[in-house]
């Protein structure tokens, strides 16, 4: 069967077929109702997470982090440094994401969170005995809380 669009780089996709080089998207994230480019970020974050994740780049209390600089991101996704930076706002307010905030010259380390229901093997259920998720009192990186004047205020 010859399909009517066909690029000499695409193949198609097979029962047999194991994908490589691509990246993960929770589907709690495509539900939240973000623009189409905040996902993109995201997912751009995500996948360079789960490389820091695989070489032990995470903190004392385990949030792994990734340092990813405005540029970088703005030539990787083709996006100019100041939209990559309303789209991380935009990340941060929806709390997807939380940055350092570093001296100057310095990247930033960027922890992300992810949807409770996206991680595997874990169900999230209310605790019949009324113990609180563990999870929801782990404490934030004090990188969190330091605000780009250095100052230390509460989120």
């Amino acid at each position: 069967m010859m399909y009517p669009y066909f690029h000499e780089d695409l193949a198609p996709f097979t029962r047999e077929d194991k994908l490589c080089h691509f990246a993960p998207v929770p589907i709690g994230v495509l539900e939240m109702g973000l623009r189409p480019s905040a996902v993109l970020v995201y997912i751009k974050l995500l996948n360079r997470a789960t490389l820091s994740q695989k070489n032990g780049w995470w903190d004392q209390q385990g949030w792994v982090y990734v340092n990813y600089s405005v540029p970088h991101l703005a030539l990787e996704l083709k996006m100019g440094e100041s939209t990559i930076r309303e789209l991380l706002r935009v990340l941060e307010n929806r709390e997807l994401i939380f940055r350092t905030y570093p001296m100057a010259g310095e990247v930033s380390e960027i922890y992300l969170r992810v949807p409770k229901t996206s991680l595997d093997g874990q169900k999230f259920l209310p605790d019949p005995a009324g113990n609180p998720d563990p999870l929801e009192n782990r404490a934030l990186p004090m990188d969190f809380w330091r605000a780009p004047s250095g100052n230390l205020e509460a989120i």
